[in-house]
């Protein structure tokens, strides 16, 4: 996991504008935040630092950046790749927790609705800074939404019963 003493917070601005959920899964704001709040909540609870471990341990560390493509896999049902993870004991209650509690801290501490200070210099600038707050923070509730969803219909298909 990122040290705590390379990145300490990551904050939205229109150059980390995303225009796709394939695009905000994989930028480096979405990995950046991955990171700090796995490193966040496993010093807060141990049973999600073992849970952490035990599905994405990769040769002795967690490997938090693979989370992204398990979002992203998941978002477009391509569960071919992840579907030993996915059929994983306990894997499906734990990621829906996991991505709920993940969106909360998104919102709370990217903060994709909030006004940049250029947005305040005239109100040509506020609309168009108000229009990439509206886009950005729709992408990513869109994006956590479909997740949720289709983790859900994972969790009811065939697949999820093998």
């Amino acid at each position: 996991m990122l040290s705590k003493e390379v990145c300490s917070t990551v904050t939205f601005s229109r150059d980390a504008l995303c225009n796709s959920t394939h695009e905000l899964l994989q930028s480096k704001d979405f990995y950046f935040l991955i990171e700090l709040y796995c490193n966040k909540v496993s010093g807060e609870d141990q049973n999600v630092r073992t849970l952490l471990s035990y599905y994405f341990n990769d040769e002795g560390y967690v490997d938090c950046w693979r989370i992204p493509h398990v979002m992203l896999d998941i978002h477009q049902k391509n569960y071919q790749y992840h579907r030993e993870t996915l059929d994983s004991p306990g894997f499906l209650a734990f990621f829906f927790s996991f991505v709920l509690g993940f969106y909360n801290y998104c919102m709370l501490e990217y903060k994709p609705f909030k006004l940049d200070e250029w947005a305040f210099k005239k109100e040509a600038d506020a609309i168009v800074n108000l229009a990439i707050c509206k886009h950005q923070s729709n992408l990513m509730i869109d994006s956590f939404s479909q997740i949720i969803e289709n983790l859900q219909s994972y969790r009811g298909s065939e697949g999820a019963n093998r």
